[in-house]
């Protein structure tokens, strides 16, 4: 999910072509801003999940086999 920053930002990117009167620009402009921070976030997000499941894992090994 998009933070609350890329949503104003894509908000001003609009307005501002909106006024200038670019609308295929404006569009284009606010469209792939937003799915590139889409797309970034998602794979904050992954890297994290990944982080958090190998360290469950990790900690679950040391657990019951390391305790001998």
């Amino acid at each position: 999910m998009a933070g609350p920053n890329t949503i104003i930002s894509s908000c001003f990117l609009f307005s501002f072509f909106f006024f200038l009167g670019d609308f295929p620009v404006l569009a284009i402009v606010t469209l792939s801003t937003y799915t590139f921070s889409m797309r970034y976030s998602h794979s904050l997000a992954q890297k994290a999940q990944n982080r958090l499941w190998r360290f469950k894992l990790h900690s679950f090994k040391k657990k019951f086999f390391d305790a001998s």
